[in-house]
């Protein structure tokens, strides 16, 4: 069972890799006109907002693992059905 897993993931994963290559640099090429395509130059953020964003997910990633970890901590083990 663990094969077939690694393997469907391998080829899901390559296939992918195979459509990006593809389309490089387009990210999302346009029907209507090559000018029009979203590619990866004209649909990054300023270097300012990216900053700030790493700063956010630095500061907010922890603090969400440390909530999720204490609300296991609090609702851990059965449920009896006299608590309530």
């Amino acid at each position: 069972m663990g094969k077939a897993f690694t393997a469907s993931s391998v080829a899901i994963a390559s296939l992918i890799s195979v459509a990006a290559v593809g389309l490089f640099p387009n990210l999302v090429p346009s029907t209507l006109d090559p000018a029009y395509s979203l590619t990866v130059v004209n649909s990054s953020n300023s270097q300012l907002t990216l900053t700030v964003m790493l700063i956010l997910v630095a500061i907010g990633v922890p603090i969400m693992l440390i909530y999720t970890a204490y609300i296991y901590h609090c609702f851990r083990g059965k449920a009896e059905a006299g608590e309530y």
